[in-house]
């Protein structure tokens, strides 16, 4: 006695195989450059913003990885780069704002450093020590 006719396997199906790669477009790109440069989001977070059309997903955290690894290695860069230009142009335009807090971030002063020089400053004054020269 035969055995019954064997089920075909493989081939060419309606729905099989790998899903089509996540292509994202120039707007996307941009505007994930931006989350991650501000840090405000996970990759994982971002990902389920980022639906696959081939198969209506979000897609994974590997194919996020692999498709936006330049926005992962650069994007903090590249926003660090266009807010330092600017700052450095508010700097050089005189803005006191942007001097006190470079002054306050990297170089240590402190509104309560500024109260204590004063009080030094008057009170030096006033006991006849300031040195005139």
């Amino acid at each position: 006695m035969r055995s019954p006719a064997k089920k075909k396997r493989g081939g060419r199906r309606v729905g099989a195989g790998r899903p089509a790669d996540f292509v994202p477009t120039k707007a996307t790109r941009e505007l994930i450059k931006m989350h991650l440069a501000l840090r405000g989001y996970t990759h994982a977070e971002l990902c389920e913003t980022l639906i696959n059309p081939a198969t209506g997903l979000p897609i994974s955290t590997d194919t996020f990885a692999r498709v936006f690894a330049r926005e992962i290695k650069t994007a903090k860069i590249e926003i660090d780069g266009i807010a330092g230009t600017g700052f450095v142009r508010q700097l050089r335009r005189g803005n006191m704002t942007a001097f006190i807090w470079h002054s306050k971030t990297q170089w240590g002063w402190s509104d309560k450093m500024i109260e204590q020089e004063r009080r030094l400053a008057v009170l030096e004054e006033r006991l006849g020590l300031k040195n005139e020269q």
